[in-house]
């Protein structure tokens, strides 16, 4: 069983595929209140197998929070979740993607990418106006060289947005030589937002395009 996990209650990232960006930030939370979904899920539905800081907020603009509780949680004495089993899933924050490369406990890393070009990233994330994907990119490479850790990219489709053959093409070049696989995720429509899901047809089209390509591909 696999939970997702808040780090923020609210969100200050602005992304516009995601309902939580409609919710104002109001603070972070504390390595308690994160371990603690863990156990509260627990009581209710059994042993959790693996963790993903993929909830509301952004984790490295919670970074010792987000550490502690991650500390916590593969702590024998704490949830005893084994590292590779806890997923840190960032917008893509480069001083934090290097913070994490320099610690001595390595959780998963994967980055909410979205986009192959900074012209449509910043459409869908304003993140990307401070630091767009070369600037990224260049922080989780030094992470796979400092920790021999592959990289997920979290990609998801919106349809006449980021969904075509030729984005997919982009996305392969892009990432091309990288230590990552990449993970596609269907949009989830939402009110309030215009956004419509690109649908499995194209799904798997863009998963075709990038595992030819040689890129490990899931949906």
């Amino acid at each position: 069983k696999t939970l997702c996990v808040s780090t923020q209650a609210g969100c200050a990232m602005g992304c516009a595929f995601c309902a939580t960006a409609k919710i104002r930030f109001n603070r972070n939370l504390t390595a308690a209140e994160i371990a603690d979904q863990v156990n509260i899920v627990q009581e209710d539905g059994g042993r959790i197998s693996n963790v993903v800081y993929m909830g509301m907020g952004e984790p490295l603009a919670n970074y010792d929070s987000v550490l502690r509780s991650v500390r916590i949680l593969n702590h024998p004495e704490g949830k005893n979740i084994g590292i590779r089993h806890i997923t840190v899933s960032t917008a893509g924050l480069p001083d934090g993607i290097g913070r994490l490369a320099d610690e001595d406990i390595y959780p998963r890393l994967a980055i909410s990418l979205n986009a192959p070009t900074d012209a449509i990233r910043n459409k869908l994330m304003p993140i990307n106006y401070k630091y767009p994907i070369a600037k990224l990119l260049a922080a989780v490479d030094l992470y796979c060289r400092k920790t021999a850790n592959r990289v997920t990219f979290e990609y998801v489709l919106i349809k006449g947005v980021n969904d075509t053959v030729l984005h997919a093409k982009l996305l392969a070049k892009l990432l091309r030589g990288r230590m990552c696989n990449v993970n596609l995720i269907e949009f989830n429509p939402h009110e309030g937002c215009s956004f419509t899901a690109a649908g499995m047809e194209a799904i798997k089209r863009c998963a075709s395009v990038l595992n030819t390509a040689g890129i490990e591909t899931t949906v």
